[in-house]
């Protein structure tokens, strides 16, 4: 279709000329929303009362990537998902957004009729009510309810926690993904994570849910590296400076905050909420206590992170993964990326939000992992297409 439109209609020949030379981004975007257009009242030229399925709109917004160099998918179609029964995130880009417009005009015309709610609709409520149900089916077993009493009363010996903490995985995963609450309430719930080995009891669960990419860090962080230096032309090719350099492939956006503002980060505030860089170890509590302080402030959470001791990037020795009150020390920085990276999922928690661009390219370039809770990020998407590609 794309490519159809881009040798017939003279809008689309005109926005594809604009979009594939030097012009600056606000007549691209211009651009973007002529092709947009075009295209929608193309699909529906026929029947005004057509509905543009999920997958039309992926397929479309594919061509228009193969189509038109430069261009990214993400941009034109991001699906609605549901992460949670309280979370969800509409469909959005280009596409969809003139497809919604368009359907407001015809329908003020009286050209398209309301649609009834459909088995798409009623599909997606049969799935989310069947994870319910698996959960109240899981909780109504004895036995297990008897190992989760025991863990949340008991953090040790770590044999015996760690027995029930594997016989119980498939509750507390149903309870992670159904229940509203966050990293800090699962801590205090099951006691023994607060430990100096906590984390290997949440590692465990990673391998469970996740056990094809279990080995990822090890064995895709050679290829990984090449590609980032080539990417940001770096001369320093330690993994911690790799790491603090991710930052630099992303701008910062203006992310939304509960009361209705927005904060936007700079590029060292997305740097600092992946990799917390401290010269002397007595500033790791105080900047740890300053960094909780402007969350609260701004209502927003903290996030699992990592903390890098040294008075230069290159004499960093202690490395540290700071999940709410817990920190576990290790002797290097490729391993604690790679625990706060499984504890993120194992918790089923968030990327802190000004760093969320680096923890995404970090999953889909070095682990190569996707989840249904993924969120779509037309930067990360581009920067991936360039990585990919070296």
């Amino acid at each position: 279709l794309v490519e159809l439109l881009c040798d017939i209609d003279v809008d689309v020949k005109a926005a594809k000329a604009v979009l594939t030379g030097q012009h600056d981004n606000k007549q691209k975007d211009t651009a973007r929303s002529k092709l947009c257009s075009t295209i929608i009242r193309h699909e529906l030229k026929k029947d005004e009362n057509k509905k543009i399925t999920e997958k039309r709109f992926q397929e479309i917004a594919l061509q228009i990537q193969n189509v038109i160099p430069g261009e990214i998918q993400e941009v034109y179609y991001i699906p609605y998902k549901r992460y949670s029964a309280e979370k969800r995130v509409n469909a959005k880009g280009k596409l969809y957004d003139k497809y919604t417009n368009y359907l407001k005009h015809l329908r003020k015309s009286g050209l398209r009729q309301k649609r009834k709610r459909d088995s798409t609709d009623l599909e997606s409520g049969l799935i989310h009510n069947t994870f319910i149900l698996f959960y109240i089916v899981a909780i109504l077993n004895d036995d297990l309810i008897g190992k989760l009493e025991w863990l949340r009363s008991h953090k040790d010996p770590y044999k015996e926690v760690k027995e029930n903490w594997d016989a119980t995985y498939e509750i507390r995963i149903s309870q992670l993904r159904q229940e509203t609450g966050n990293v800090y309430d699962y801590i205090m719930e099951y006691g023994a994570l607060q430990l100096t080995t906590g984390y290997k009891l949440l590692l465990a669960d990673f391998k469970k849910l996740y056990a094809d990419y279990d080995k990822r860090m090890w064995s895709k962080s050679a290829e990984f590296s090449k590609k980032v230096s080539l990417l940001l032309s770096l001369e320093d090719n330690s993994d911690l400076n790799i790491l603090l350099k991710l930052g630099h492939l992303f701008t910062p956006v203006p992310i939304p905050l509960i009361n209705g503002k927005r904060w936007k980060p700079t590029t060292q505030e997305m740097i600092d909420g992946f990799i917390l860089h401290m010269k002397i170890m007595n500033d790791l509590v105080p900047s740890i206590d300053r960094i909780r302080s402007r969350a609260q402030h701004m209502k927003t959470k903290v996030q699992p992170f990592i903390v890098a001791v040294g008075p230069t990037v290159i004499l960093c020795k202690d490395f540290y993964v700071v999940i709410d009150k817990s920190y576990y020390r290790f002797d290097n920085i490729r391993t604690a990326a790679d625990v706060c990276f499984k504890c993120v999922h194992a918790l089923h928690a968030e990327y802190s939000p000004q760093s969320e661009t680096i923890w995404y390219f970090l999953q889909f370039a070095l682990y190569n992992l996707r989840t249904q809770w993924d969120k779509t990020i037309p930067q990360v998407s581009k920067i991936l297409k360039c990585f990919f590609e070296k």
